[in-house]
Parts: C-alpha cells; structure tokens; sequence
C-alpha cells in the first residue's frame, strides 16, 4: 500500500498544478492497489478515516466513535488494528511527515539559485492549502506524542 502512495502521484493528472492532499493520496492508494487480505484492506480504511477525521477536526478532538464511523466499522473493531486513538494518528502522521519531507527533497534537488527557492516556497505553500487540517493536527500532536516530536526533529 506505501509503494502504491508513492506512485499514486504527488500532482493530480487532471491539474498538473495542484498537489493531491495527504488524504487524496491515501484514498489513491487505497483505490488503486488495495491490499490483497481484508484485514489489511480495513487497516488501509482505518488509516484514510483517521486522515480524514484528523484533517477535519484535529488530533485533540480525534474520536475513535469518528473514525470507525468514517471507515464503516464498528468502534470496538478499532482495537483489533490500533492500541487507541494516539497509536493510529501516530501512523497517519508519521506517513504525513515523510511525504513533507519527500517535497521538500524534491523540490530542493530540482533546480539550483532564486528558481529553487521560488519552487520550494510555492510547494510549502500547496502543501499548506491541500494540507492545513493535518499540519494542525500534526502540531497538536507533536505536543502530546514524544516519539512523533523525535521523528519531525529528524
């Protein structure tokens, strides 16, 4: 499911220019190459609900009841994936941060001087307007989560 993330683009096709939020790219994934077991298929489910409810509400008011509601579960499932609600932000961010780190390599590598510069600050910008809910959760998170501060610190 991650290689499929990775290729599910970071661009939409239809719009060149604009950037797939993190969450495009988990659904994207997700459509594209589903897991082959269902549990693995409702894990992948879990984590674009837990996108989708961390994007939208953040992660201090990131509610299991929301999340299995987002994937078509039931909340006592929940637990068969996730030890709680910080275990399965904690992926969903984790993967988040990579991808932002993953930009900002790009875009750096691209070209050299004041072109470089102009292309990093408008990737940064994209990824602020496709990302903003999950870059406040991730702040909150950060907070709350020392394993996740250790990583961004990285």
């Amino acid at each position: 499911m991650l290689e499929s993330i990775k290729n599910s683009g970071l661009q939409d096709a239809a719009t060149p220019r604009r950037r797939l939020s993190h969450v495009e790219a988990l659904r994207r994934g997700l459509s594209v190459d589903p897991p082959a077991r269902k549990r693995d298929r409702t894990r992948a489910r879990l984590l674009v609900a837990t996108a989708e409810v961390l994007a939208e509400k953040g992660f201090e008011r990131l509610r299991i009841a929301d999340v299995a509601a987002a994937a078509d579960i039931s909340p006592a499932a929940f637990y068969a994936y996730f030890t709680d609600r910080g275990d399965a932000a904690q992926r969903v961010l984790t993967r988040f941060v990579d991808r932002l780190y993953a930009l900002e390599g790009a875009d750096q590598r691209a070209l050299g001087g004041p072109e470089a510069l102009r292309r990093l600050i408008t990737a940064q910008l994209a990824v602020a307007h496709a990302d903003g809910g999950l870059l406040r959760a991730l702040g909150q998170a950060v907070d709350v989560t020392p394993t996740l501060a250790d990583q961004v610190r990285r």
